[in-house]
């Protein structure tokens, strides 16, 4: 999970600016994200994790640490396959 930490760390701050985020930051309140910027960022981790979100997954994301725990499940799932 730390590799992903850092991956998702990096792509928010390499992507979106963003070099304040941490784990505990939520996108709307802390890092300013609007609706289109976050689902730019989805996009982003999709490509980069081979992954897809749902709609209903999405709007569960609210802090970085909620984005990488469902990344984490997503991928311990896929490797079960």
């Amino acid at each position: 999970m730390q590799n992903i930490e850092t991956s998702v760390l990096r792509l928010i701050s390499n992507n979106f600016r963003r070099a304040e985020a941490t784990l505990e930051s939520s996108f709307l309140k802390d890092l300013a994200f609007d609706s289109l910027t976050f689902v730019e960022l989805l996009m982003v981790c999709e490509s980069e994790f081979n992954l897809e979100f749902s709609s209903a997954e999405a709007k569960d994301i609210q802090s970085v640490r909620s984005l990488i725990e469902l990344i984490s499940q997503k991928l311990a799932s896929q490797t079960v396959h």
